[in-house]
């Protein structure tokens, strides 16, 4: 991915082991190693216990997160479906007030959020 010139050329991180998880270089200043290891050990465990569903990431940026996800999923050879969708990318939308109807409430169902 080119950013040059872009908002991503701030969040550049150095290339050093400071800045690696599992001996892989993490890209970008959005996520630490301490938290790319909580998302790697909760994705862990829900493979291990077979969770069933796809992953969603909400706000990936530049695929920090992304690629660790990724490399966790070919390591453990898993075929999930992922999809990483980066929200400042999408166009606002704001509907006009008669485009607004109420919905009526759906039943709760628990689901598991790591």
């Amino acid at each position: 991915m080119d950013n040059s010139g872009g908002y991503a050329d701030n969040h550049q991180v150095p290339r050093n082991s400071a800045y690696q998880f599992r001996g892989q270089h993490i890209i970008s200043d959005q996520i630490t190693r301490d938290g790319l290891a909580i998302v790697w050990r909760e994705l862990e465990r829900a493979l291990q216990q077979a969770i069933p569903g796809d992953i969603v990431e909400f706000g990936c940026y530049v695929g920090t997160t992304s690629l660790f996800i990724r490399r966790l999923l070919d390591e453990r050879k898993q075929s999930t479906a992922r999809h990483s969708m980066c929200t400042i990318r999408l166009p606002a939308y704001r509907p006009k007030p008669n485009q607004i109807k109420a919905r009526p409430a759906l039943p709760f169902k628990p689901a598991l959020c790591a």
